[in-house]
């Protein structure tokens, strides 16, 4: 792939190019996490992210996707964000 240019806003804002963010399922409200590799930005979805993750399922499996179990959905986040499992049931 040949590098994409894009001009920096006032503010440092930059918008990922639309080919890149559907190679890598971000969409809006997706998570990024930047950091620096050999002097080079780089710019990842965050693992863990629900929004990827339900942009993945939908785009596998359409409308064969069926119920979501939320809950072990919300239990992979907090996981994931935390470290630990929830104490106390959301119901």
């Amino acid at each position: 792939m040949v590098g994409i240019e894009r001009k920096l806003g006032p503010k440092g804002q930059v918008v990922i190019p639309e080919e890149l963010r559907r190679q890598k399922n971000i969409g809006p409200g997706s998570m990024v996490v930047f950091d620096i590799e050999n002097d080079k930005i780089v710019i990842e979805p965050k693992k863990g992210d629900v929004i990827s993750w339900l942009e993945q399922e939908v785009k596998k499996h359409g409308k064969k996707l069926g119920k979501i179990d939320w809950d072990k959905v919300y239990e992979e986040q907090f996981e994931a964000k935390w470290g630990a499992k929830r104490a106390i049931s959301r119901r």
